[in-house]
């Protein structure tokens, strides 16, 4: 993944990407794993990814 400075970038985009779906998931608690290409990606992309992951397990909110 790289060095600590760029883990903890990664781990912070990660974590404010989720935070702001976080009123639409479900409880529980989830583990995402960062891959290397996280720090390529743009924020945009990342938020989408991460929409699409909480989807396919299930892990929205029905409206």
């Amino acid at each position: 993944m790289g060095n600590a400075v760029a883990r903890n970038f990664a781990k912070r985009r990660m974590r404010a990407s989720f935070l702001e779906f976080q009123e639409k998931v479900e409880e529980g608690i989830f583990v995402f794993v960062a891959k290397k290409d996280i720090l390529d990606i743009g924020y945009k992309e990342l938020q989408k990814s991460i929409y699409y992951a909480l989807k396919r397990v299930g892990a929205l909110k029905k409206t």
